[in-house]
């Protein structure tokens, strides 16, 4: 699901300029960080340069994110007025709940960026079908550089639902239809993918990794249980 700057296994190549965003969000993201670690090395001048650091990746990403909004466009303004449209039901439920819902919906915004948007843009534009992998962790079996980073990258995008779900679902939600729900919603997503021109491919490891990221969540969520009760 998340197949940021691997390209190497896809046929046929990504479509011009869609997947250098993602080698270009991957490659300064490591750069920000290794300044980022480098910049404890030096103590004096050490919130000088963690400040200039966060600055700059602030710099970098909001670059990254306004040359790939022409392509995104059409689908945050239909999500976000679906957003506001459920906002006038959410309200009479209180802030607390307007809380909850809109850091979910922020959250399923970022599960959509990095798995299946765009989609309106991309509508009509031909490609190959590509069906999905059937063979569990058939990445790391093969050896494939970055398949460890993967496998940890689709674990930990579900964690967060594993959390917040319970949470939308006023305590109603048990560890058996949270994971549930995890594994529905990762279903769709690779349900969609092969259908879309984008670079990114359907495989069942995904599945599995979603899965067990949002049975974590859970497991995180379950002590703070009666803590978040008064945000149920």
């Amino acid at each position: 699901m998340l197949k940021i700057g691997d390209f190497s296994k896809l046929s046929p190549p990504p479509p011009a300029g869609r997947g250098m965003i993602y080698v270009e969000v991957e490659v300064k993201l490591v750069e920000v960080t290794c300044m980022f670690c480098l910049s404890w090395l030096t103590f004096p001048a050490r919130a000088g340069i963690i400040g200039h650091t966060i600055l700059m990746g602030g710099a970098v990403m909001a670059d990254i994110f306004i040359r790939a909004l022409p392509k995104y466009a059409p689908d945050l303004i239909v999500l976000l007025g679906l957003y506001l449209l459920l906002l006038g039901r959410w309200k009479k439920q209180g802030r607390r709940r307007v809380l909850v819902y809109t850091v979910f919906s922020v959250y399923m915004l970022g599960v959509l960026w990095v798995t299946v948007l765009p989609v309106l843009s991309m509508l009509g534009i031909h490609h190959a079908y590509a069906p999905m992998n059937l063979e569990p962790f058939r990445d790391l079996r093969l050896g494939y550089g970055n398949a460890e980073r993967q496998l940890l990258l689709n674990v930990l995008m579900t964690v967060p639902f594993g959390i917040l779900w319970p949470v939308v679902r006023r305590g109603k939600a048990g560890v058996f239809r949270t994971v549930g729900a995890a594994f529905l919603l990762s279903l769709c997503i690779e349900l969609v993918q092969p259908l879309l021109p984008t670079a990114r491919m359907s495989d069942i490891t995904d599945l599995i990794c979603n899965t067990a990221g949002g049975l974590i969540g859970y497991g995180l969520y379950r002590p703070w249980k009666k803590a978040l009760g008064c945000w149920m």
